[in-house]
């Protein structure tokens, strides 16, 4: 609605206009350097999904390299049973767990522009257990990496 007098848009209309590209910057995000284009966010919650697969598949190959390519150096993390530990020592942690089946599912990905969360439920072949587990995602470099996680047991 323009004023009427002064032939100038309106409060409501200059603040609409002014939160559009903001609105629009988060359906598209932005994954490192201004030079990228906007990725859609489908394709990036596929990107990290796929990433969580190939997680429990170095897991479960005992491959070391695929873990600390996935894991951030700056890798910050909690326990289920509450300890904080770096990027070695979850990677040395999940190579123990190397043979042992885990099925996932549950996953939920959220994308908040150059980070991404996701969640998910990993039910353990071996003890029956399950865990909940929260991964904050970063992308770095021209790649996505796991800079932060934490996992809780469940009693599902």
């Amino acid at each position: 609605m323009q004023n009427v007098l002064s032939g100038n848009p309106s409060m409501d209309q200059r603040r609409r206009r002014a939160l559009l590209p903001a609105l629009l910057s988060l359906a598209l995000p932005l994954r490192g350097s201004a030079d990228e284009k906007p990725v859609p966010v489908g394709q990036v919650e596929a990107e990290i999904r796929a990433l969580e697969i190939a997680r429990r598949d170095a897991i479960q190959a005992g491959d070391r390299a695929a873990l600390e390519r996935i894991y951030a150096p700056d890798f910050r993390g909690v326990t289920s049973g509450g300890l904080q530990v770096g990027q070695q020592q979850a990677v040395g942690g999940l190579l123990r767990a190397t043979g042992k089946a885990a099925a996932m599912d549950d996953i939920e990905v959220r994308v908040f522009g150059s980070a991404a969360v996701a969640t998910g439920r990993l039910r353990l072949a071996d003890s029956g257990g399950t865990l909940r587990y929260i991964h904050v995602y970063a992308y770095r470099e021209g790649m996505w990496r796991l800079v932060a996680g934490q996992s809780t047991d469940s009693r599902e």
